[in-house]
Parts: structure tokens; sequence; C-alpha cells
């Protein structure tokens, strides 16, 4: 039996997702619909993207169904060793621009051993790397 694909899911792709005029829309939309395995984020992704979407009528709504229609799981990464991992891992990056969601998606990469991203911060994650130096892969596509 062939395993399930994960990956972890950053904010930049769940918003174009839902903004149709994102000109990242089209691209995440083929992407997300073609994928079939396990998205992975964080609590702090979510509250992330309900930033975003919060000034959009329906957003918050779109979102959290978007997440349930995907069975995305949703960790927390909120535990004072989590945090700290965390913090530590913003001071090494404090000169790229490393906010604390994406440093919770590198804390959870290790911890549910999944190391592929959809992300649309490329830049960055090909930069950042997990508490245990490892790299993730950037998808550019899920097939």
């Amino acid at each position: 039996m062939e395993k399930l694909r994960s990956l972890l899911l950053d904010t930049g792709p769940a918003v174009a997702f839902l903004d149709g005029a994102d000109p990242e829309h089209h691209w995440v939309t083929r992407e997300l619909s073609a994928f079939s395995g396990q998205l992975h984020t964080t609590v702090a992704v979510v509250t992330e993207v309900m930033h975003f979407v919060a000034p959009r009528r329906g957003g918050p709504a779109l979102f959290a169904e978007f997440l349930r229609s995907t069975k995305t799981v949703v960790h927390g990464c909120a535990s004072p060793k989590e945090i700290g991992r965390t913090v530590a891992l913003m001071e090494q990056y404090r000169d790229s621009r490393m906010d604390y969601a994406d440093a919770t998606l590198l804390v959870l990469a290790e911890q549910v051993s999944v190391f592929e991203i959809l992300t649309l911060d490329r830049r960055g994650f090909s930069f950042f790397r997990t508490p245990g130096g490892r790299p993730l892969q950037i998808v550019r596509s899920v097939a």
C-alpha cells in the first residue's frame, strides 16, 4: 500500500485559494484540486489566514469550510517547549523576516516528519531550516 502524501500548508496558498483576484489563485486552486493527500498546518497559520480573509464577507466561514473539506490537520505548536523552538528560529532568521507562523511550520515539520511545503514564500522557505537543520522542499506541483 502506498503511503499517503503529506504537505505542510502555509498562509499564502490558503489565502490565494479563497481570493479569486489573487495572482496565485489559479495555480493554488489547480494544485489543491489535484492533491489527494494530507495537509498539515498550525494554529498560527490559521490565525494569519483568518486575519487576511476577515475583511471579506464570509471569508472566515469559507476558510473554515476549506479546512473541514480538505481534512487539514491543524496542530497547536504552542507548548512552552514548542514556543521556545519557534522563538529560537525567529532569532536565528531575524534578518530574513521569519514570522511566528513560519517558525511553527518548521517546528511542525520535524514533529510530523513532513518536509514538503505548499507556500508562496519561496524565498524564505528555500533558506529556512528546521530546528534540526533540515530544509523543506517547496512544492512546485502536487502531480
